[in-house]
Order: structure tokens, then C-alpha cells, then sequence
């Protein structure tokens, strides 16, 4: 899952690392137990490789 945060000037991308699917209340929702921000940047090759590969 990507997500670029837009209320800031610098744009970074979050992954998250690890999600469960729950029921509460017979509804399905999502939560993320831990997650990990990446600056980007064009000096930082492997998220340029990442960037590359996603399909939007």
C-alpha cells in the first residue's frame, strides 16, 4: 500500500510493513501494526526501482 502525503512540501512515501483485516461490529476494516517512511529523492536508488514498479 502507497500513500504520498500532500499537506506537506516534502513529499515521502509511507509503506506499510505490516496490516491485519479485522471484523468489528460486522464490519471488515483494515489496521497497520507498524509502518516505515521513505524521503524521496532521486539520490536514493531503491525507491527510484520501488517507484518504478508500482501501477497506479
Amino acid at each position: 500500500m502507497l500513500k504520498k502525503k500532500a499537506e506537506n512540501p516534502a513529499v515521502y512515501c509511507l509503506i506499510l510493513t505490516s496490516m491485519s483485516a479485522k471484523f468489528y461490529l460486522g464490519v471488515l476494516g483494515l489496521s497497520n501494526s507498524s509502518s516505515t517512511i521513505l524521503i524521496d529523492s532521486s539520490e536514493v536508488p531503491a525507491l527510484q526501482t520501488f517507484k518504478s514498479s508500482v501501477r497506479y
